[in-house]
Order: structure tokens, then C-alpha cells, then sequence
């Protein structure tokens, strides 16, 4: 695919959250979601938790899956590069990278189809954080299907992605906290200055 459809595909996302959104402000819909404010510190540390153990467990089973699928093809590669020619050993690299590429787009795949089964399932993030009791008909349904689709590529970018959220979302509470309690938190120093 040369690199002018390569943009042109990249804008079809874009496209259909644009369209949606205007049918959805078309349609008169102006249900929103606002942050649960019952839940504590620990009942967002539980969820993040939750995921992260998921993610982990995801991620292992993805290990021994593409181990299953692809080392007998990736040692046979490997071995190319070992063998190959001087002249040879660029190809044969080239090679191995389109290999391993591939092999990530399958592990990349199978995560978000598991995501997708656990999310299914009743594992959810958006509707535990928000308080969506005032959606209704179709604004529920596309809520319920972002965080379907939102909980499946949380758990899809694993337990190193879920970590770094549970991190900057726990700084965010806190930062929240002490200012509605009217306390400014203080500023990080910087590592260079001291």
C-alpha cells in the first residue's frame, strides 16, 4: 500500500467518531456521565487491579500461544541470519523483522480478541468510574460499547499500560483531594535543580 492510501485509511476512524458524533447531537440526545463520586481510593485500586491481573494473564497465555505458533518459523530465520552470506545478511534481517512484525500484529490481535471475551463477560472500566444511569437508548448502547471496546484494549495493551494509568490516575485523585479539601499540592522538583 504506497503512503498517500496509507493517510487516506488513517482518517477512516476520524470519519466515523465525527459522523456519530453529529447523528448522536442530531438526535437530540444530551444524557451524560459524570464521575462516580461514591467510589474510594480502593474501589478504583480494586478495578485497576482487577485489569491488571487480567492483562497479566492475558499476556502469559500470548506467550505460549505465539511460542506455540511462530519459534519453530522464528529459529528457522534466525538460522538464515547465522548462515547467510555476507552480502546476504541484510535480506536475511529484513526478513526476520517482517517476521517478528507479523508476529507481534498476531499477539496484538488475539490479546484485543480476548479483551473483547473478558470485557464481554462482565469485566467493565468506564461504567465502575462513571455514573451512567441518565443515558438512555442509544447513548447507552454506544457507552456500553466504548467501554466494551475501551476495557478490551486496556487489557489488549497489558499489565505495563495498566500500571501507568493506575499511576497517573491515582496522582490525579490525590491532586483532586487536596484541592477540594483547599490544599494546593506541591510541585514536583526538578531532578535537576533539586
Amino acid at each position: 500500500m504506497d503512503e498517500g492510501k496509507v493517510k487516506y485509511v488513517s482518517l477512516i476512524p476520524i470519519v466515523l467518531v465525527t459522523i456519530s458524533a453529529m447523528t448522536i447531537m442530531g438526535a437530540g440526545l444530551t444524557g451524560t456521565v459524570k464521575l462516580n463520586t461514591e467510589l474510594s481510593m480502593d474501589d478504583y485500586g480494586s478495578l485497576f487491579a482487577n485489569l491488571f491481573l487480567i492483562a497479566l494473564l492475558v499476556e502469559r497465555f500470548i506467550e505460549v500461544f505465539v511460542g506455540i505458533l511462530r519459534r519453530q518459523g522464528k529459529v528457522e530465520r534466525r538460522r538464515l541470519i547465522e548462515t547467510a552470506a555476507p552480502d546476504e545478511k541484510s535480506a536475511a534481517q529484513t526478513v526476520m523483522a517482517i517476521y517478528r512484525s507479523r508476529t507481534n500484529t498476531i499477539a496484538m490481535n488475539v490479546a484485543f480478541g480476548f479483551g473483547l471475551i473478558v470485557s464481554l463477560a462482565g469485566v467493565h472500566t468506564l461504567s465502575v468510574v462513571f455514573d451512567s444511569s441518565q443515558l438512555q437508548g442509544a447513548q447507552e448502547f454506544l457507552f456500553r460499547l466504548s467501554d466494551i471496546l475501551l476495557t478490551a484494549g486496556l487489557i489488549a495493551g497489558g499489565s505495563n499500560g495498566i500500571n501507568k494509568i493506575t499511576s497517573l490516575f491515582g496522582e490525579y485523585l490525590s491532586k483532586s483531594k487536596l484541592t477540594a479539601e483547599g490544599i494546593e499540592p506541591e510541585p514536583k522538583k526538578d531532578e535537576k535543580t533539586g
